[in-house]
């Protein structure tokens, strides 16, 4: 019995102890649990500002690609619109286009229909004067013509063609020139030589020959024409320094510039001041030459 009073003496001196460190415990821990829920609280905070600036960033751009998104098709739009316009456009102007090509089309048709009409007439007018520049070349020799002398025994020379001999194959020869048929212009130049060779109109149908034969770019046969129309008649002939010229260019053409100088240089010393002598100049010029050969040895004053 003295023991159980003892016991409940110490038991009853014990709580207040026990009681006072229990409530130090759990006021520690009730102020533990409060920081941690103040800290709690500010995190949240934090994370609602952090998510509130986040969606508004979202929604900012949602609404600029919103915004992009309605300036693309109205640029969309604005281009489809711009490339129908262009296309109509375009398409109008080509049909006017093909509708002038066609109109100038038609134009030329007829223009090249009255270009052959007009080329005939000219062809006709033009034999037409060659016969009148014949008779008029003739008339002074019909004039002055001295009464034929009587042929000696023994002379096997035949008298000269008169000025009118062989005047149509001469004139056919000038037409068909004319008319771009250089063949048959050629064979019948020929045939007027060979009949007529003592012809005034000898000396320009050789050179004839040889004009057309250029323009086939048969250079030899060409510069042959021209050697004969030098050698195979005088002076009277007024083919004489286009025959030279002509040759010059023929040796050009060959590819043999010291024979073209020689035949320019000559050319231009044997028909000073003249138009042939400018025209030998320039010629020796554009094959690199000068007009006149280098001196050797110094000027013969200077030798002397």
């Amino acid at each position: 019995m003295h023991h159980l009073r003892l016991l409940a003496f110490l038991a009853c001196a014990l709580m207040p102890l026990t009681a006072s460190a229990a409530n130090k415990e759990h006021e520690a821990i009730q102020r533990d649990i409060a920081m941690i829920g103040e800290e709690m609280r500010r995190l949240s905070a934090t994370l609602t500002n952090e998510f509130t600036a986040m969606k508004t960033m979202v929604q900012q751009s949602i609404n600029a690609s919103d915004k992009a998104q309605g300036s693309v098709l109205v640029l969309e739009t604005r281009m489809t619109e711009r490339m129908q316009s262009l296309e109509k456009s375009l398409n109008q102007t080509v049909a006017n286009m093909n509708a002038k090509v066609d109109a100038m089309a038609d134009e030329f048709r007829s223009i090249k229909e009255e270009n052959k009409e007009t080329n005939a007439r000219l062809l006709k007018m033009s034999a037409k004067m060659d016969e009148l520049k014949n008779i008029v070349t003739s008339l002074p020799s019909l004039i002055n013509q001295a009464p034929p002398q009587p042929q000696l025994q023994g002379d096997n020379n035949p008298p000269a063609p008169g000025p009118g001999a062989g005047a149509s194959t001469f004139e056919d020869a000038n037409r068909d020139r004319l008319a771009g048929k250089n063949d048959l212009a050629i064979k019948e130049y020929r045939e007027f030589v060979k009949a007529y060779p003592k012809s005034e109109n000898a000396c320009e149908a050789q050179f004839r020959v040889g004009e057309l034969l250029m323009k086939k770019d048969d250079i030899p046969n060409a510069a042959a024409e021209f050697d004969m129309v030098i050698e195979r008649y005088d002076a009277t002939c007024k083919f004489q320094p286009d025959a030279r010229y002509q040759k010059g260019k023929a040796f050009v053409k060959a590819g043999q510039p010291t024979a073209a100088k020689d035949e320019f240089r000559r050319l231009a010393e044997d028909y000073k001041n003249t138009l042939w002598e400018t025209r030998a100049k320039e010629a020796l010029k554009e094959i690199g030459f000068s007009a006149s050969p280098p001196t050797k040895g110094g000027s013969k004053k200077a030798r002397r």
